[in-house]
């Protein structure tokens, strides 16, 4: 029904409720504020500090109105000169099943893994800190999925096969950087995020910080 594609959120009497699936949900303040300073403590990306772009290439990174992901992504990496991964999906097998991991988006030259979505409510969200959070695992265990990186970016980024070597390689060394498009043009703000966003945001920020591999967040 349409209730269940509701998704709602509000203070009252010092209580927030969350509205999703066609159930309200009590959330408790101190909980609340656990998640936010989880949160706070992730560091920004910035395509000028991070990504080596000129000041002048800034209206590539603003996501604006009618701005398709694939479009926004293909120009981000021509700017950084990174390799465009989007949509090229690795194939493994666990358990006997055929699974499909797309490494990243955009791999820039300094080992920042860099997953897009458009902000368009809780679930594409929760996917892309899911795939990120994948992506990080088979980047620290999977050597297949690194050949696989080589092999597709190698033609147009001969750069790839030093930094993703397999002789003395650490996963530690890569970021991953999740990044939130507001559709507007004008960057969101992370307080913002709806709240089982930011539980999702926070998850992933954790498990990433278990294997030691580095987070920063990109709002677009």
């Amino acid at each position: 029904s349409l209730f269940r594609c509701l998704a709602y959120e509000t203070n009252l009497r010092k209580k927030v409720y969350a509205l999703a699936n066609a159930n309200w949900y009590q959330i408790e303040t101190n909980f609340i504020k656990k998640i936010d300073g989880s949160i706070a403590m992730i560091k920004d990306f910035s395509p000028f500090r991070d990504g080596g772009a000129k000041r002048y290439q800034s209206a590539c990174f603003t996501y604006g109105p009618g701005l398709m992901e694939e479009t926004f992504n293909e120009r981000v990496a021509t700017a950084l000169d990174a390799a465009l991964f989007d949509r090229k999906l690795h194939t493994y097998d666990s358990n006997s099943h055929g699974s499909k991991v797309e490494p990243c988006d955009i791999f820039t030259q300094d080992g920042h893994f860099i997953h897009v979505k458009r902000y368009k409510g809780s679930c594409p969200l929760s996917h892309l800190f899911f795939q990120g959070l994948i992506s990080a695992t088979c980047l620290s265990g999977d050597p297949t999925f690194r050949s696989f990186m080589r092999n597709k970016a190698r033609k147009k980024h001969a750069w790839i096969d030093q930094l993703l070597k397999e002789k003395g390689f650490k996963p530690e060394k890569f970021t991953t950087v999740y990044g939130i498009g507001s559709g507007t043009g004008s960057p969101m703000n992370r307080n913002e995020l709806p709240i089982f966003s930011k539980i999702a945001l926070a998850h992933s920020a954790a498990s990433l910080g278990a294997a030691r591999i580095p987070l920063k967040l990109w709002m677009i």
